[in-house]
């Protein structure tokens, strides 16, 4: 970069703050006094502006002004547009979320305000063309076997979309996917979905785009598919409630919300080397409240942050607010390295901005897979064993109030050392209430004594050992709770590391 270097003739000191480009942006004085010169002279000193590495700009300090207080001025800038430009990516993030949680919000109460085939295609097709901005829309389904089709947009547009998105028909309906064909006359991009479930395909929607506007791109791909997959269950619902209109729609509720749930569980674990993660979880009906999470979060990349909650009640009110607690757990453990902080603010946007009867209890700790200390807070939660090498077990004391019942919590921070082969298993009152036909709880003497049991097995194995004595101690009893369990493993010296997705 040429950058600009003021020699204005007043010599008492200026400071000039220079774009990438060589541009003034700002400068103290009178800027029509500045004069620009492309030779650095021995009045001015020039302090380049950093960002993640890459040159955005500089800082000239010229006359009087010593060359530190450029420095200090241009790392100043660093940081503020490094944090900004963070913002901004985070801000970005947190809206493709609501984007996708709206559209599929909005879809649930489609399903559950019609059973007309009639009706359900349009209403999908116009969120589908609002949300992802579609100059044209065209579904396609066939139930009971009668073909329908529903379109949106000019009537020519529909037209030459159905003609355009016919080859792409035999692909989609074979997929799981939705497609992206970019550059097919008259549109810039056409972005097709199948109507699967169950594994049966009942149709496909189909989208474009006109020139002017972007191309569809993968996030987009993601809303459709997830649109169309809710859009086919509302539509085999409509056909099966001619036999068993009851029966179906509580299947279909149920359906909804295990597919909502079972997307927020981690698919996979973060790779860290000498460290395993396992986990298992049950819900007492088909959706529960119950949740866990292992991730890295932004500020702390060597830190892993571990979480098991329980949210008070079942069934599809408590899966929703599961799914919203989750997102603000992993919110505020983006934004601050304390995790009493963490849950504070989580409980601050519970009783401030949620409208809801529910609370939680949770356990959030932040591990450092360096030396193996864990921070953590309780929010009421049932407290973790932890399991030393040598087969010994003790309870992680904690102490703390649930949250979402009281305006501001006080939580406190404690800390323990997981050291090689330590394990540390985390689980929610599920575990511990679970029932025999004779109404027993397994309870706390019963858990410890399994996972005694277990000697030194895996993460993987431990968990594996607690569901198995679960499901014996039950035998068939209907579970009056949701079951979670979360094991942490630091591997011995020599060993090798499994880890497992729940």
């Amino acid at each position: 970069m040429e950058a600009a270097f003021p020699v204005a003739g007043d010599h008492r000191g200026a400071v000039t703050i220079l774009d990438v480009d060589g541009r003034v942006v700002a400068a103290t004085g009178d800027p029509a006094a500045i004069a620009v010169d492309r030779r650095p002279t021995a009045r001015a000193d020039i302090a380049p502006i950093h960002v993640d590495g890459r040159l955005v700009g500089s800082v000239v300090s010229s006359g009087d002004v010593g060359p530190n207080v450029g420095a200090v001025v241009a790392a100043a800038l660093g940081q503020l547009v490094a944090e900004s430009v963070a913002r901004r990516d985070l801000a970005t993030e947190a809206l493709e979320t609501y984007r996708e949680l709206s559209l599929l919000y909005r879809i649930a109460e489609t399903i559950g305000s019609s059973l007309d085939p009639r009706e359900i295609g349009p209403r999908i097709l116009s969120e589908a063309e609002r949300v992802l901005r579609a100059d044209a829309g065209v579904v396609r389904t066939t139930i009971d076997d009668a073909t329908l089709e529903f379109g949106r947009g000019d009537q020519a547009l529909q037209t030459r979309l159905a003609a355009a998105a016919g080859p792409l028909g035999a692909a989609v309906m074979a997929g799981e996917t939705a497609l992206v064909v970019n550059d097919v006359d008259p549109f810039c991009s056409l972005l097709a979905a199948p109507l699967r479930t169950r594994g049966r395909v009942l149709g496909s929607v189909v989208l474009g785009r006109l020139p002017g506007q972007r191309q569809f791109v993968t996030g987009d791909q993601r809303l459709l598919l997830a649109l169309a997959q809710y859009a086919a269950l509302a539509l085999e619902r409509s056909s099966y409630h001619r036999h068993d209109a009851q029966r179906l729609r509580l299947e279909q509720e149920v359906a909804i919300g295990r597919r909502i749930q079972r997307s927020l569980m981690p698919r996979r674990f973060p790779a860290v080397r000498g460290w395993e993660f396992a986990a298992r979880y049950e819900a007492a009906r088909d959706v529960g409240g119950d949740f866990y999470d292992v991730f890295q979060p932004r500020r702390a990349r060597r830190h892993v942050a571990i979480v098991v909650a329980d949210v008070t009640g079942k069934g599809i009110p408590a899966a929703l607010f599961m799914a919203d607690a989750r997102a603000l757990v992993r919110a505020a453990a983006d934004h601050t390295n304390d995790p009493a902080d963490v849950l504070e603010r989580v409980n601050r946007v519970i009783v401030n901005e949620r409208r809801a009867s529910l609370f939680i209890t949770a356990f959030f700790g932040l591990l450092d897979t360096r030396t193996g200390d864990l921070r953590y807070v309780s929010a009421g939660h049932e407290a973790p064993i932890l399991v030393r090498a040598d087969g010994s077990t003790r309870a992680l004391p904690g102490t703390g109030v649930l949250l979402g019942a009281f305006p501001t919590v006080e939580l406190a921070e404690r800390s323990v050392r997981l050291d090689r082969g330590d394990r540390l298993v985390v689980y929610t009152d599920g575990v511990t209430d679970a029932i025999d036909p004779s109404r027993r709880r397994l309870g706390d003497a019963r858990l410890r004594a399994t996972i005694r049991a277990a000697g030194d097995a895996s993460a993987d194995g431990l968990v594996t050992a607690i569901m198995s004595a679960i499901a014996a101690f039950a035998s068939g009893t209907e579970p009056a709770d949701d079951v979670t369990l979360l094991a942490i493993g630091r591997s011995r010296p020599g060993s090798s590391v499994v880890r497992e997705a729940g």
